[in-house]
């Protein structure tokens, strides 16, 4: 899972300049979010999570992976 994660978030992005940059930023960011969700470290965040799980995550529509 370790390596999974280190490959992700180093993944070389083919495209216009910066916009490598800008789409490993943004994974680090979700990283991050989602630690802060998974320790609780900011309630309203982990609040706000679940209340968007509920609402979007289990709805097979937005199975696909594709961030919208």
């Amino acid at each position: 899972m370790r390596k999974a994660a280190h490959l992700f978030l180093t993944e070389e992005v083919k495209g216009p300049a910066g916009f490598g940059e800008c789409l490993r930023s943004f994974r680090f960011l979700l990283f991050f979010g989602i630690a802060c969700i998974a320790e609780d470290k900011h309630p309203p965040l982990t609040r706000c999570w679940k209340e968007l799980e509920q609402l979007f995550m289990r709805d097979p529509a937005f199975e696909n992976g594709v961030l919208i």
